[in-house]
């Protein structure tokens, strides 16, 4: 039963009536009318009964009550909730942008306006305007895991992008990588370890201690700028290094044994620093970038150091240490991870052994690296002879890149 009652005996009247689940309520009628007020505590008296009755659905009002806010509101709790799920900001970012990318070009306002429709109209504006099936359904990924959230958190009253598919990447390839032959990773590192500018925030020996540890270990580019001089266990028969969980891609400690040479490279390199410090902490953001011009001015060096003319005019029409090839591939930062997973692969490496050693929540391997595991396994590269590569031939060349490879 409603009551009346005032605070002090005056003012406005407050109403106080039992809600549907039983709990005792009370709110300000905002008159001083108390027939007024009468008519306002039945009402929310019998709201309250057809709720407790099953009339009406809670639920589904709340949910409509939901549907009704703007959506940038949702937009900035669906930020927090990823935040809170330690998702690294990058992916934070990228996933929010790409909503409110499609947000924008459909200018939806609120939540239950977002329709399968409209965000296929989006994404084929962006496939005209040349973006590639990859990135498209990037932003597939990101909308339907909104339209997931909006749901599980009753924002709204079903999943609407739950239809929607995602393009077949496989139909519109643009970056193709290549695995590295062991030849140019010979010359490169030697190269780059005698650069005595710093290109990039690095010198030359802290660049090619990047790239020994990158093919040592396959770690990707973000956990390697997390590596401090305590992440390196060096002694031992299996020297494990370790990408602590908040860093890796998979959200795991990350404990990575390399061969005990890539170790004894090392130990020299990190000795006299503190425990706490970055060892790649300058690495920049354009790691693609920075190979491509430690391979330019390697590959150049290369030609130059051909014995006559016609060497240099041969090497010169050679793929040797090229960054994209006859074949449009390419070599960037991730193909040191390519080449690592392909020697994992052509190494016959146990299923669980590969998901350990590579950082990821699944043992298979994407099938088209395992191709180019069978290819290198069955063709290697043919050799690079001193006739061929002369500077290849002195002593300073030969690093033994092939032992920092599982072989």
């Amino acid at each position: 039963m409603a009551s009346l009652f005032r605070r002090n005996g005056r003012g406005q009247w407050i109403a106080q009536w039992m809600d549907h689940t039983g709990k005792k309520r009370s709110k300000s009628t905002r008159t001083s009318d108390k027939a007024a007020a009468w008519r306002i505590a039945r009402a929310l008296e019998a709201s309250a009964a057809l709720r407790r009755e099953g009339v009406v659905d809670p639920n589904l009002e709340a949910i409509a009550i939901q549907s009704q806010r703007p959506i940038e509101s949702h937009l900035a709790d669906f930020r927090a909730f990823l935040e809170s799920r330690q998702n690294s900001p990058k992916h934070v970012r990228m996933t929010c942008n790409h909503i409110q990318a499609v947000v924008d070009a459909c200018q939806v306002k609120r939540a239950c306006d977002l329709r399968p429709s409209m965000v296929l109209q989006a994404i084929q504006t962006k496939l005209a305007n040349g973006t590639s099936l990859r990135t498209c359904n990037a932003y597939l990924r990101s909308l339907k895991s909104f339209a997931r959230w909006l749901y599980r958190e009753r924002r709204a009253s079903e999943d609407t992008l739950m239809s929607l598919q995602g393009f077949n990447e496989q139909t519109d390839k643009r970056h193709t990588r290549r695995e590295v032959s062991t030849e140019e990773l010979t010359y490169l590192l030697a190269f780059v370890e005698q650069d005595t500018r710093p290109g990039f925030n690095l010198r030359g020996v802290d660049r090619a201690m990047l790239y020994r540890v990158a093919l040592g270990t396959g770690f990707r580019a973000n956990e390697l700028r997390s590596l401090t001089v305590g992440s390196f266990s060096l002694s031992g028969d299996s020297p494990p290094i370790t990408v602590k969980a908040s860093y890796s891609k998979r959200r795991r400690d990350d404990v990575q044994p390399i061969r005990q040479d890539l170790a004894d490279r090392l130990r020299p390199w990190l000795a006299g620093r503190d425990a706490s410090e970055r060892v790649f902490a300058s690495l920049p953001e354009s790691t693609a970038r920075m190979l491509r011009h430690d391979l330019s001015a390697a590959r150049a060096q290369w030609i130059e150091d051909g014995n006559g003319t016609e060497e240099k005019a041969r090497r010169a029409t050679s793929e040797f240490l090229l960054y994209r090839d006859s074949a449009d591939r390419v070599i960037d930062f991730h193909a040191l991870r390519h080449t690592y997973v392909s020697q994992l692969v052509a190494a016959a490496r146990s299923r669980p052994d590969r998901r350990l050693l590579l950082g990821v929540a699944r043992a298979a391997v994407p099938r088209q690296w395992g191709l180019r595991a069978g290819r290198l396994a069955a063709c290697p590269p043919p050799p690079v002879t001193a006739v061929s590569c002369g500077e290849l031939a002195k002593p300073r060349f030969h690093r033994g890149v092939e032992t920092l490879l599982l072989s």
